[in-house]
């Protein structure tokens, strides 16, 4: 995983653990994770793209 953005993201929101031994608990948990990170994703992109812009509407 050479991605420092995608690395930044899952450490952000780690893993979920649940306690219980309910198969769908357990996919609803990796499920919330991925969203989570796939949000985490969007918003760097986004903001990366503000600041570009931002850089070429001041220069």
């Amino acid at each position: 995983m050479n991605n420092p953005t995608l690395k930044s993201c899952m450490q952000h929101y780690p893993a979920l653990h649940p306690d219980s031994t309910d198969p769908a608990v357990q996919q609803a948990a990796i499920s919330l994770r991925a969203v989570l990170v796939r949000h985490c994703l969007a918003d760097h992109a986004a903001l990366k793209n503000l600041y570009s812009d931002m850089y070429f509407i001041h220069r």
